[in-house]
C-alpha cells in the first residue's frame, strides 16, 4: 500500500501551508494532550524581515514536488486521494472493472480503503462544499484542460458508450464518457419516476370490476381528458425527468425569450420536448399513457383512419384504436350513469333536464353493389340533456300544468290582445339602439371613446329583459341516438320512450308528479304536439305524454325569419332597391333557394345593406359623405345623449311602420315622420349602376320631430334643435323605393335583434320578438311557424306558471364557454352534433341505432367537438379567422353606399318606381290572423285541452264538435301546401354560430377544412 504524506494532503486543500524550511512537527503525546510549545521570542525594538509570500504557482510547484518525492505521479496520487476501494494502480489488471455507477462498497466491507482522519475530514469538506473553491469549479476547470490538449480528429466524438475506464487513455474522452454515463444512468432513474403512478400520467382505458391493482381514481374521464394541458406535461417533466428535460431543450436550441413573445408560428420547441417525454415514458411503460390517450380520443374526434392509430401507436405517440375504442365506451357508459342519477336520483340530489331533439340523417353509400347491398339514406334521431340547476321545486308540477292547460284559456284569444301585449316602446328603444350600435362601431372616434361603454349601459338598462347570472356555463349531456323516423307517429313515440325512459329513467313509477320540457326545430314540434294529443287518451300518466312540454326551438325560427326577409326584399336584380341589386353590385352570391336561403350569406347580404343604409341616414343627418373624417375633425365629440335622440328620431323616419305607410300610402292627410325629400323623381330617369365615375348627388339633409315617447332609464337626453322639413308637394305620390328601403330596414332591425338578443341570453326580448313574427310569418308563405308560435304564446300567457315560465327562459339558451355574449340555441347545438354525427355515419357506413353510435360516439360528441378546438390550443396554434377582413367589408359597404347616395334610396321622391313592392307581411299577416287563422288554432288546439278535461282536469268546455273537426280538416287542406316550409336541407358544414362583443354582433364560421 502506498504511503500519502500528510504534509500534500494539507497543502493541497490549505488547512497548513506547506514549508519545507521548517521543523517537522512533534507527534502528539499518547496521553492526547499536546507537545509543549517554545516560549515565544522576546520583543525587538527592530522588526525582523518577513520573507516574500510565494505565488500560487510556486505552492503548486511545490506540491507536485512533493508528490514526486513520495514516488507517486500526479494521476496515481489522485486516485489514492478519492479511492473507496484497494486497489494497487501500478499492478496489472489492479484497476480491471471499476465503474463509477456500481454498488458502493459498505463501510464494513475489507476491501473498503482506510483513510487517516484528515485525509478523510478534507475529503468530507470538499464533497459538502464547505472548503473553496467548490467541486463544480474545479470540474469545470479540468474539463476546459481536457479540451485544450485533446483536441484532435480522435476526440471530435469523445463519448466511448463500450469501452471500460481504464481503456480510455485521453482526458477529454473520459471526462466525456463519464459525464454522459452519469447522465444517462440519471436519466434511467428519471424514466422510473416518470412512469410511477404519483407522476400523474396513468390512465385506465378500462378497470376490471375486482381487479388486482385497480385504482378508481385511475379511471378515464372527460374531466381528467379534458383537465389535460401540455403545460401540465412539461411540468410534470420537469419535476421528475430535469436531466432529460434540459438536454432535450438544449438540443432543440430552447431559449426562454420564446416563452415571453408572441405565439410561435411553426413548432414551440417547448411543446415538442414535452411531447416527445410523454412518448418516451409511455415506451416504457404502457401504464404512463394519459397525454397518448388523449391524444387517440382526438384523433378518433378528427375521424383518423385506423392505419393512423397502428402507425401512432407504434412510434409510442398513441394508444391503440382498440385502447381509444374501450376508453370511449367506458366513458360513454359513465356519462349514460351520470345523466341518469340526474333525474332519478335521490331525492335531495337530483336535477331536471331539458331535453332538445333532432332528426338525423346521411347517406350510406355501398362501394360493393349485390344482392342485399345498396346504397341508402339512414334516417334517426339524436337528443341531448341540458342540466337545469337551482329550479324551483314548483316549476315542474305536473298536476298544475295539466290543470292549467285543462282550463283552455286560449279560447279567448284575439289578434288585438297580441298586438297590446307586445311592448311597442321596447321595440322603439331597440330600433334606435340598432342605428346608434352601427355608428358607433363604424367610426373609430367614437368606439374608442367612452360612447362604447355607454352603449353597453344603454343596452343593459333600456333593453335588458331577462337577467342572468354572469359567467353561467351550461352544462349538457349527449344522449345515444336511435333510428327513428319523427315523421311517423309510432317511431317518434319509441325514440321518446328511449331518450326519456331507457336513457334518462322516466317511468310511470318515476314520474314523481314531474314534467320534463322536450324541444326541437319546427318540424320536431309539430310532431311532438301530435303524439301529446294523440297519446292522451291514455290511462297511465307515462302512456299519456301528459308529463312532455313541448317547445319550440329558436335557431331554426331566427333562420325562417332569415329567409323571409331575404325572399320578401330579394326583387328584381335591375332594381336598385331591391336586395338582389345589392347582392349583384357586392359580388354576394344569390340564393339558391328564395325558402331556405344559405344562412351565412343570407345574414352577410342583410347585415352589409343594413348597415350601409344606417350609415347613409347618419350621412344626410351630419350633413357628410365621409362619416369617419367628420368626426376625426370635431373638436368635440358630440354628446352620448344627444345621440341617442338622434338615434331614436332617425330610426323612426327611416325603420317604422308609420314610415313606411307616408312612403308608400299616397294620402295627403299622412303627417310625414321626418324622412327627407330628395330631388324630383322623373320616369326617364335611368338605372345605373354605381360606379366611382359616377359620383352620388350631395345629400338633402331633412329631420323630423321626435315622435317617439322613449324615457331612456339611467341617461339623461337633450332635446335637439330640430331641423325644419322640407314639405312634399301639394299632390303626394307614393315612393315605392323608399317604401322597399324602410321596410328592409324595419324588417331587418328587427332580425338583428332576435340575433343580439340570443348572443346575450336574453330569452325576455326573444319572447318579445315571437310576438311580432307571429303576424310576419302569417303574411309571409310560413304559416307553420305563425301557429307555432301562437302555442308558444298561450304557454307561456295561460298555460305555464311563473316558476315555469322563469325556468323555460333561464335555460332556453345554452353558453358552453361561460363567456359574456356566447349564448347559442339548442337546436343549433344539437344541429351541431348531428352534423359529426352524420359525418361519422358516413366515415363508418352504419346505421344510427349501431352500437358504435349508441355506446362510442353519440354520447361523447360533445367532448369531441370541444377536444378538436381545444387541441388546437393547446398545441399554441393560432386561431383561424373566423370573420371576413376589414378591407372587404369596407370594400362593399363603400359600393353599396355609393350607390345608396347616388339614387337617394333614403329619401321621399314622389311617384317613384322601378316596378318592384315589397309587401309588408306583418300587416297581411294580422289581416290574415282576423280572417280566420286565429280562429282555425284555437279550435284544432283546443281538442287536447277537451281530453284533458275527459279525464277529470278543468271543468269540461261547451263546444261544437262538429264545428272543430270541420276546422281542422280545412287546416289539414290549407297546410299540405306549405309543408315545404318544415323541411330542412342539406348542409356541407356546420351551421355558423353568433356572439356578441360589446353589443355587435359576429358570426363564427363553421370548421370546415377551407376556414
Amino acid at each position: 500500500m502506498f504511503i500519502v504524506h500528510a504534509s500534500i494532503v494539507s497543502t493541497m486543500f490549505g488547512s497548513i501551508p506547506f514549508n519545507p524550511g521548517a521543523q517537522t512537527p512533534q507527534k502528539p503525546r499518547p496521553d492526547g494532550g499536546q507537545p509543549p510549545q517554545p516560549p515565544p521570542p522576546p520583543p525587538s525594538a527592530s522588526k525582523t524581515p518577513r520573507a516574500s509570500a510565494r505565488t500560487a504557482e510556486q505552492k503548486v510547484d511545490n506540491v507536485l514536488q512533493a508528490i514526486t518525492d513520495n514516488n507517486l505521479n500526479l494521476a496515481t496520487f489522485l486516485y489514492l486521494l478519492f479511492r473507496l476501494e484497494k486497489r494497487d494502480p501500478r499492478s496489472k489488471g489492479g484497476l480491471d472493472g471499476i465503474n463509477p455507477f456500481d454498488k458502493l462498497p459498505a463501510q464494513s466491507d475489507p476491501n473498503r480503503a482506510t483513510r487517516s482522519e484528515k485525509h478523510q475530514r478534507m475529503l468530507t469538506a470538499f464533497f459538502n462544499g464547505t472548503s473553496k473553491p467548490h467541486l463544480g469549479v474545479i470540474l469545470a476547470e479540468i474539463w476546459r484542460n481536457a479540451r485544450e490538449t485533446g483536441d484532435s480528429p480522435a476526440t471530435t466524438h469523445p463519448f466511448e458508450d463500450k469501452k471500460p475506464f481504464t481503456e480510455i487513455p485521453l482526458a477529454i474522452k473520459a471526462f466525456a464518457t463519464f459525464a454522459s454515463r452519469a447522465v444517462i444512468d440519471m436519466v434511467g432513474e428519471e424514466a422510473e419516476r416518470m412512469v410511477e403512478r404519483r407522476s400523474g400520467l396513468h390512465i385506465r382505458a378500462q378497470l376490471k370490476e375486482g381487479g388486482r391493482g385497480s385504482r378508481e381514481d385511475e379511471r378515464a374521464s372527460w374531466a381528467k381528458i379534458e383537465d389535460f394541458s401540455f403545460e401540465k406535461g412539461a411540468q410534470i417533466a420537469k419535476e421528475n425527468a430535469p436531466v432529460l428535460w434540459n438536454c432535450m431543450l438544449k438540443f432543440t436550441g430552447y431559449n426562454e425569450e420564446e416563452d415571453q413573445g408572441p405565439v410561435i408560428k411553426y413548432r414551440p420547441k417547448r411543446l415538442v420536448c414535452t411531447n416527445a417525454i410523454m412518448s418516451l415514458a409511455f415506451a416504457k411503460s404502457n401504464r404512463a399513457n394519459l397525454i397518448p390517450l388523449c391524444r387517440g380520443i382526438w384523433m378518433f374526434s378528427a375521424l383518423a383512419p385506423k392505419t393512423m392509430f397502428r402507425v401512432e401507436s407504434r412510434l409510442g405517440m398513441s394508444v391503440s384504436y382498440s385502447s381509444t375504442h374501450r376508453a370511449l365506451k367506458n366513458m360513454s357508459k359513465e356519462q349514460g350513469k351520470e345523466v341518469r342519477e340526474l333525474v332519478v336520483g335521490e331525492r335531495s340530489s337530483r336535477k331536471h333536464v331539458w331535453c332538445v331533439s333532432d332528426n338525423i340523417q346521411a347517406y350510406k353509400k355501398k362501394r360493393d353493389h349485390g344482392l342485399g347491398r345498396v346504397s341508402e339514406m339512414v334516417k334517426g334521431m339524436a337528443a341531448t340533456a341540458i342540466q337545469m340547476d337551482n329550479i324551483d321545486p314548483e316549476a315542474f308540477n305536473l298536476t298544475n300544468l295539466l290543470e292549467r292547460q285543462a282550463k283552455n284559456e286560449r279560447r279567448t284569444l284575439t289578434a288585438d290582445m297580441i298586438l297590446d301585449d307586445i311592448d311597442w316602446t321596447h321595440l322603439e328603444r331597440v330600433a334606435a339602439y340598432q342605428f346608434l350600435s352601427v355608428l358607433i362601431h363604424h367610426v373609430p372616434s367614437l368606439s374608442n371613446s367612452d360612447h362604447r361603454k355607454h352603449l353597453k349601459q344603454f343596452s343593459d338598462s333600456g333593453l335588458k329583459k331577462f337577467e342572468r347570472p354572469k359567467n353561467f356555463q351550461s352544462k349538457v349531456y349527449p344522449l345515444a341516438t336511435n333510428s327513428a323516423d319523427e315523421m311517423k307517429v309510432q317511431e317518434l313515440r319509441e325514440a321518446i320512450i328511449d331518450f326519456a325512459s331507457t336513457q334518462l329513467g322516466i317511468t310511470e313509477e318515476s314520474i314523481d308528479n314531474r314534467c320534463w320540457p322536450f324541444s326541437g326545430d319546427g318540424k320536431t314540434f309539430d310532431a311532438f304536439l301530435r303524439l301529446r294529443k294523440q297519446s292522451s287518451v291514455e290511462e297511465l300518466t307515462f302512456e299519456s305524454f301528459g308529463w312532455m312540454i313541448p317547445l319550440l326551438e329558436v335557431w331554426h325560427a331566427k333562420w325562417t325569419d332569415l329567409s323571409r326577409v331575404v325572399r320578401g326584399h330579394h326583387g328584381d336584380s335591375t332594381d336598385p332597391s331591391s336586395l338582389a341589386f345589392f347582392a349583384q353590385l357586392t359580388g354576394c352570391p344569390q340564393p339558391a333557394d328564395l325558402r331556405k336561403v344559405d344562412f351565412y350569406d343570407g345574414q352577410h347580404l342583410v347585415n352589409l345593406s343594413f348597415e350601409a343604409l344606417v350609415l347613409n341616414v347618419w350621412e344626410q343627418e351630419f350633413r357628410t359623405t365621409d362619416l369617419v373624417q367628420h368626426f376625426e375633425h370635431m373638436s368635440t365629440l358630440p354628446p352620448f345623449g344627444d345621440l341617442v335622440s338622434r338615434a331614436r328620431r332617425l330610426s323612426h323616419s327611416h325603420a317604422s311602420s308609420q314610415a313606411y305607410q307616408f312612403v308608400s300610402t299616397p294620402s295627403q292627410s299622412m303627417r310625414n315622420p321626418g324622412i327627407p325629400v330628395g330631388t324630383e323623381w322623373t320616369t326617364s330617369e335611368e338605372i345605373q349602376s354605381t360606379t366611382p365615375a359616377n359620383p352620388a348627388p350631395n345629400p338633402t339633409p331633412g329631420t323630423g320631430p321626435a315622435t317617439s315617447d322613449l324615457q331612456d332609464e339611467g341617461i339623461a337626453i337633450p332635446d335637439p334643435d330640430p331641423l325644419p322639413v322640407p314639405q312634399p308637394p301639394d299632390t303626394r305620390e307614393s315612393d315605392k323605393a323608399a317604401a322597399n328601403i324602410t321596410l328592409f330596414l324595419r324588417d331587418a332591425l328587427w332580425w338583428r335583434e332576435v340575433c343580439l338578443a340570443v348572443s346575450e341570453g336574453d330569452t325576455g326580448r326573444l319572447l318579445e320578438m315571437f310576438k311580432v313574427w307571429i303576424f310576419t310569418f302569417a303574411g309571409s308563405k310560413n304559416p307553420f311557424y305563425s301557429t307555432f308560435l301562437l302555442e308558444i304564446y298561450c304557454n307561456f300567457k295561460w298555460e305555464f306558471s311563473p316558476e315555469l315560465r322563469h325556468a323555460l327562459m333561464f335555460y332556453w339558451l345554452v353558453n358552453l364557454s361561460g363567456l359574456p355574449g356566447c349564448y347559442i340555441e339548442l337546436d343549433l347545438l344539437q344541429e351541431h352534433f348531428n352534423f359529426w354525427l352524420e359525418e361519422m355515419v358516413q366515415h363508418k357506413g352504419k346505421s344510427f341505432d349501431d352500437p358504435f353510435y349508441r355506446e362510442v360516439v353519440a354520447r361523447n360528441i360533445h367532448h369531441f367537438l370541444k377536444l378538436k378546438d381545444e387541441m388546437e390550443q393547446r398545441v399554441q396554434l393560432q386561431a383561424r379567422t373566423k370573420r371576413h377582413t376589414n378591407p372587404k367589408l369596407d370594400n362593399e359597404r363603400n359600393l353599396l353606399l355609393s350607390h345608396i347616395r347616388q339614387f337617394q334610396l333614403n329619401k321621399y321622391r314622389a311617384g317613384r318606381t322601378y316596378g318592384f313592392s315589397v309587401q309588408d307581411d306583418f300587416s297581411v299577416g294580422h289581416d290574415k290572423i282576423v280572417d280566420g287563422k286565429l280562429k282555425k288554432f284555437i279550435a284544432r288546439s283546443s281538442e287536447y285541452a277537451t281530453r284533458l278535461q275527459a279525464r277529470g282536469y278543468g271543468a269540461i268546455e261547451e263546444g261544437s264538435e262538429a264545428e272543430r273537426l270541420e276546422l281542422d280538416e280545412d287546416l289539414e287542406l290549407e297546410d299540405e301546401d306549405l309543408r315545404d316550409e318544415l323541411e330542412d336541407i342539406p348542409v356541407t358544414s356546420p351551421r355558423p354560430r353568433m356572439v356578441s362583443v360589446d353589443g355587435e354582433v359576429f358570426v363564427v364560421e363553421g370548421d370546415n377544412e377551407e376556414d
